[in-house]
């Protein structure tokens, strides 16, 4: 209304500006969530904040990935814990950005390794040419920088899988479980520097030209009654001519 009253101009820039100010706060919050959770747990945070229900468990069809540093405990020891910590936090964000550019997500770090998830359209192939982008990524950045982490084993497995919220009110973890999520974890854990998938992945990405399935081999697992079918993968070479 006119005349403006100063004193009332004044609380109403006043409340404009707390107002700037908590939005900024919340922008500035939501930035920091994402470099600390995946988008999935990013979204669930949302959800729950706006309605106060967190979804129920549902099965979903992935494909997973673990990494692992072979030989880290050993280089645990004999590097001191900035120089270690240094060296690792550069490989691993180097799988994440490996990983996003393939459309999967970091469900969790584990230790000196990553958990990936692919799903969607033609997420085996994903999977499988993420996990020889990173195996190319460690060569070169030893050859480039010296660093010693460079000897991986990754494993891949598809199937379904439970995902949904783990823990109590006071803690919560939005991840996946089943035997998809153990089984690749075992074939990571059977990788000799190398990349090892089973057989669902095989046969999911048969028609890629891109990509060798070799060494085909039955190995007896822990907590498997029947041996489990494993393919090693490498990019396939373009032949002469």
């Amino acid at each position: 209304q006119k005349p403006i009253d100063a004193m009332v101009l004044r609380k109403r820039l006043g409340n404009l500006l707390q107002k700037a100010i908590y939005l900024r706060q919340v922008e500035l919050m939501s930035l920091s969530l994402q470099r600390y959770v995946s988008p999935r747990t990013e979204e669930m945070a949302r959800i729950y904040a706006t309605t106060r229900l967190l979804p129920g468990p549902r099965q979903q069809e992935v494909c997973v990935l673990f990494s692992d540093a072979r030989g880290f405990s050993e280089m645990s020891r004999q590097l001191d814990p900035e120089s270690l910590f240094r060296m690792l936090s550069e490989h691993l964000a180097a799988q994440v950005d490996l990983v996003y550019s393939q459309a999967g997500y970091i469900d969790k770090f584990a230790g000196d390794g990553i958990m990936a998830v692919f799903d969607g359209n033609k997420m085996a192939l994903r999977a499988c040419r993420c996990a020889l982008e990173i195996m190319d990524m460690s060569r070169e950045n030893a050859a480039r920088t010296g660093s010693r982490i460079n000897r991986l084993g990754i494993g891949i497995h598809m199937g379904p899988a439970i995902v949904g919220n783990l823990g109590s009110q006071n803690h919560l973890d939005y991840t996946l479980i089943g035997d998809t999520v153990n089984l690749a974890t075992r074939l990571c854990g059977i990788a000799n520097e190398s990349i090892v998938a089973s057989q669902t992945v095989c046969e999911a990405v048969a028609d890629a030209r891109d990509l060798n399935f070799s060494g085909k081999k039955s190995v007896a697992m822990r907590g498997y009654q029947e041996p489990v079918i494993v393919y090693e993968v490498t990019k396939r070479t373009a032949s002469p001519g």
